[in-house]
């Protein structure tokens, strides 16, 4: 995510380079949000908006992406033991469509809009 946040504010040429540079956004809003305090598993605890439309709710997309990459884990209710997996299904209505996030047993923990009509 470091790496990723160095990018932020930079010129882009291709869609690629646009991507990156959105993810560099996310990552330093991420990094950003974070606090000197760890949660039982000794992971530092960050303060994300729940707010569509704002720039601490848009980090919920490179959330996303970590989890789907494995790069991030799941610790479900102050469990210290990672969720070994998860269900990602894509929604799709008249007017929008989303990607949710849940456990396997039920339960969404994560959700962002894909597209918009």
């Amino acid at each position: 995510m470091i790496e990723l946040s160095r990018r932020h504010g930079q010129p882009y040429h291709t869609e690629a380079e646009r991507l990156a540079l959105i993810a560099g956004d996310r990552a330093a809003v991420l990094l950003e949000s974070k606090s000197s305090d760890r949660d039982a598993s000794g992971c530092f605890i960050a303060s994300l908006s729940r707010e569509p439309n704002t720039r601490r709710f848009d980090v919920m997309y490179l959330v996303g992406q970590l989890i789907e990459n494995g790069q991030a884990v799941i610790l479900r209710d102050g469990s210290l033991q990672p969720e070994s997996k998860i269900v990602i299904h894509d929604h799709n209505d008249l007017m929008s469509g989303w990607r949710s996030y849940e456990y396997v047993d039920g339960g969404k923990f994560l959700s962002v809009t894909t597209w918009i009509t």
